[in-house]
């Protein structure tokens, strides 16, 4: 996956940038916990969380929609 917000994940093959997926593995479970810990303001402290879930949820998919 090219990444989540700008996140690269890889840099060649499948998931690369150009070369997108739709897969949802644990390399891009691990990039949306950093990028959730990395906006914790305003995805995480709203729902009374200290740590990134790693769920694509409501809070998550409303701070990258801005």
């Amino acid at each position: 996956m090219s990444g989540i917000a700008g996140t690269i994940l890889v840099t060649g093959g499948s998931g690369s940038l150009g070369h997108e997926t739709t897969y949802f593995g644990m390399a891009t479970y691990r990039a949306l916990v950093k990028f959730q810990e990395a906006h914790a303001a305003d995805i995480l402290t709203p729902a009374g969380l200290l740590k990134g879930t790693g769920y694509f949820a409501k809070l998550t998919r409303d701070y990258m929609n801005r």
